[in-house]
């Protein structure tokens, strides 16, 4: 995930900064440095906002809510839980 991609996650789940970085465990101030490109993304904050993106679309039932990889990534998970065949 890039950064853009980063940023358009926390716009499309309607999340302003301070309420992401709160899900994160961040101050608003990291989550800032982060997107303006002064910190690193890193892996464990892309992990910590698809999880997050994971947790808001069962809540409101919305599965467009994940990002394409890892609503594809659900979706193997959920057919091996549920016995289907898996292509």
């Amino acid at each position: 995930m890039t950064l853009e991609e980063f940023i358009a996650l926390r716009k499309h789940l309607g999340l302003t900064q301070a309420e992401m970085a709160h899900r994160m465990g961040l101050s608003t101030r990291s989550l800032n440095a982060i997107e303006s490109g002064s910190t690193p993304l890193r892996t464990l904050h892309i992990r910590t906002a698809e999880r997050i993106a994971m947790i808001r679309a069962v809540v409101e039932n919305d599965p467009m809510l994940v990002p394409d990889e890892v609503r594809a990534q659900c979706t193997r998970i959920h057919q091996l839980a549920t016995g289907q065949r898996i292509d």
